[in-house]
């Protein structure tokens, strides 16, 4: 799940992205998939909303038609490929065991929160670093890029702060509590330390959401949160102050204080101009997914909604709104006490995903898996308490 990668501004693609956890990944897939076959491989046994979602990756996929980098569309589909069977794999060998998955989740969030936030004070006193070349003003050293470790901790903590709520604080033993607690303030401090502040913004919209729908019945909880929030700032602003301004200096660049020509300022506003330009030129079939950059702009599109728009066009659209529109249904047939808790943090979510492309992310597929395995939970099991 850690996305360090051994030169993440490599021209070679290997170096650039493979991670250790592509190759654990891969090398799972394939064994899962050779026991499969030994035992005789049922495609009829495959739930439904993957035959959507891979329909969704041909809609996509047919960019390539008109791309304006073809290597590049392919390889954007092959990451696209990759992500949906891991996530078919991840379903099938824990679809009886939830349990089992969130503690993964909670013990690999609160190891690689502790090794970046550790890492960040680390090179900050001149101290031994895990990663080599953390920077000294954003967290997220196990990560390729800072914004990747702020995407991550913002789509874990949607996933275990409505399973805690709704499981372990009712039902968890004392070891649970403390690995399931420890994971989740990890993880937030981590996030926090990133400084990324359209995760910041989308996190403190569903944590209002989540305040202004179950304030009287989870009062503790809320005073808790903001307090681990406020020791934390003043921690950080009195031992580590770059820190601080680092964030604030992002904030006023791309909120309360934007500067004509600065790229903090202008990057999203040309960003969006750039993926209109794109459909203009092929409303059809976009730019070729991935085949933007170098072309319109040196960056890539962030947002999913424009880049969807930009690089795949009207056909691209459809394909994604079929399997948006499947991901919310699935998400709102969760009956359990779960979705109560999980609703204000999928609202923030939809919210994130229009600044980050969550579609390359290994995250949003572990959640979408979590979100299919408790449906298909409600439909085989008499009584799940999640």
């Amino acid at each position: 799940m850690i996305t360090y990668t051994y030169n993440a501004d490599s021209s070679n693609v290997f170096l650039a992205r493979m991670t250790l956890s592509d190759i654990f990944g891969g090398m799972s897939i394939v064994l899962f998939f050779l026991g499969k076959w030994n035992k005789g491989f049922d495609l009829r046994r495959i739930p439904k909303e993957y035959y959507i979602t891979f329909g969704m990756l041909i809609f996509i996929s047919s960019s390539i038609i008109t791309s304006l980098s073809k290597k590049e569309t392919v390889k954007e589909m092959l990451i696209l490929f990759y992500l949906v069977i891991y996530s078919y794999v991840l379903f099938d060998v824990y679809k009886k065991r939830i349990f089992e998955l969130f503690r993964i989740i909670a013990l690999t969030c609160l190891c690689f929160s502790m090794v970046a936030i550790y890492d960040l004070i680390a090179v900050n006193l001149n101290w031994f670093t895990v990663f080599p070349n953390p920077s000294k003003i954003v967290g997220g050293s196990s990560f390729r890029y800072f914004g990747q470790a702020a995407n991550y901790a913002f789509t874990m903590l949607c996933v275990l702060i409505p399973y805690y709520l709704s499981e372990i604080a009712k039902y968890g033993s004392a070891e649970d509590k403390r690995i399931y607690t420890g994971a989740i303030v990890a993880t937030l401090l981590l996030m926090f330390s990133t400084g990324r502040i359209s995760v910041l913004i989308s996190f403190f919209i569903s944590v209002l959401f989540y305040v202004v729908l179950f304030f009287r019945d989870h009062k503790k909880e809320i005073f808790t949160f903001f307090g681990v929030v406020v020791v934390f700032l003043v921690l950080v602003f009195l031992f580590f102050p770059d820190i601080i301004e680092n964030t604030i200096l992002r904030f006023q660049l791309r909120i309360s204080n934007r500067i004509e020509g600065h790229l903090g300022s202008e990057f999203f506003v040309d960003n969006i101009k750039g993926a209109l330009q794109a459909f203009m030129d092929n409303p059809i079939l976009g730019s070729g997914l991935g085949a933007f950059v170098g072309v319109y702009s040196i960056y890539e599109i962030h947002g999913t909604y424009f880049k969807i728009v930009g690089e795949t066009g009207l056909v691209g659209v459809v394909g994604y709104l079929f399997f948006l529109g499947m991901f919310l249904k699935l998400c709102l047939k969760i009956k359990t006490l779960f979705f109560k808790y999980f609703f204000p943090f999928l609202f923030g979510s939809i919210m994130c995903w229009g600044y980050n492309y969550h579609l390359r992310k290994k995250e949003f597929w572990l959640f979408f898996t979590v979100v299919l395995i408790l449906n298909y939970l409600q439909k085989n099991e008499k009584e799940t308490k999640i």
